[in-house]
């Protein structure tokens, strides 16, 4: 798949009404407070950072990204990024979480910084295995898809304490579509 294209794809989703609703979930989990720092680490090509920009004012919405899409600021680099975590509250990982690779050391860095919580809403391993068909073809982007009790023991690993996790969307056999997680430091 081209650039083009993922951007194009990305694009043609984030434009959903599926997608709208998890950004308002996703929202009641940040509960942002004026003047907080939230940063969208995976921001793809910003459409949750410029939904969350056009609904709330005071608040500061960043998105980071380590693949060149379009992304939302200038500078993009990792630097960037352990900079400006230093006076975030939240980060918030929505639909980038199985992209990551070596995800610890990342959750590392942020355990240290971030000052609130780390939220990710993620697909649910479970429910997509699933949905597997002959016709099924994988994301070559993703690292991991996550089962409920990996993502809480991917979080507990590194030390921190989940405040909220569960599961939302799409119910199929007793699984849900999506999971999230709300983890403080």
């Amino acid at each position: 798949m081209t650039k083009e294209e993922y951007i194009n794809k990305l694009r043609k989703f984030n434009s959903t009404e599926k997608y709208i609703s998890e950004l308002d979930f996703l929202f009641g989990l940040i509960q942002p407070y004026p003047n907080n720092k939230i940063i969208d680490y995976g921001c793809g090509v910003g459409s949750a950072v410029k939904y969350y920009r056009n609904i709330t004012q005071r608040i500061s919405f960043m998105g980071f990204d380590i693949v060149d899409h379009v992304t939302t600021e200038k500078n993009k680099t990792p630097l960037w990024f352990i900079q400006e975590l230093e006076n975030c509250d939240v980060v918030y990982f929505l639909h980038s979480f199985a992209h990551i690779p070596n995800v610890s050391k990342v959750l590392l860095e942020m355990r240290e910084k971030v000052k609130k919580k780390v939220i990710v809403i993620t697909p649910n391993a479970q429910w997509l295995r699933m949905q597997i068909n002959e016709n099924y073809i994988p994301d070559p982007t993703v690292v991991m898809h996550y089962t409920h009790d990996e993502l809480v023991e991917t979080f507990e690993d590194v030390g921190f304490k989940i405040h909220i996790s569960g599961q939302f969307g799409i119910r199929a056999n007793n699984q849900h579509e999506r999971l999230f997680l709300v983890a403080k430091p």
